[in-house]
C-alpha cells in the first residue's frame, strides 16, 4: 500500500505537457469556384514538435502520387520547426474535383474544406 501511495504522489506532482498541434485550411470551410478555374488550398499547421508527415485526402481517399498525377494535382509542402504549410493546387478544376478535402498532419486532427466546382464559365 505504501508503494502505491508513492506512485500516486509521483503522478499527481507531475505535469504532462502535450504539444498543441493545430491545423486549418485558410480558404475554408467551403470554397465555390467555376469549372476550369485554378484552385489553391492552403493547410497551415502550427505545432511545437515539427510535423513529420502530411497527407491530403479527397472524399476520404488519400491523394497518393498516382492519384495526383492522374487528376492533375500538385502539392507543395514546406516543413518548418514550429509550423508547416502545404498547398494543394489544381490548375483547371473539374466537376469531379468537388467534394471534401482533408489535410492530415502527423500529431493533429485533420483540417477539412468542402470544394464546390460550379458548372459554367
Amino acid at each position: 500500500m505504501i508503494y502505491l501511495t508513492k506512485i500516486i504522489r509521483l503522478f499527481t506532482n507531475c505535469f504532462l505537457n502535450f504539444p498543441v498541434v493545430e491545423a486549418y485550411i485558410s480558404e475554408g470551410p467551403v470554397l465555390y469556384i467555376k469549372s476550369d478555374s485554378p484552385v489553391n488550398l492552403t493547410c497551415n499547421v502550427k505545432d511545437q514538435v515539427g510535423t513529420v508527415f502530411l497527407f491530403w485526402y479527397h472524399n476520404g481517399r488519400v491523394l497518393d502520387v498516382d492519384e495526383k498525377k492522374h487528376r492533375g494535382i500538385d502539392v507543395f509542402t514546406d516543413f518548418g520547426p514550429t509550423s508547416t504549410i502545404s498547398r494543394l493546387f489544381i490548375a483547371k478544376a473539374k466537376l469531379s474535383d468537388s467534394g471534401k478535402y482533408s489535410c492530415q498532419p502527423s500529431y493533429a486532427e485533420p483540417a477539412n474544406i468542402t470544394l464546390q466546382v460550379l458548372n459554367g464559365k
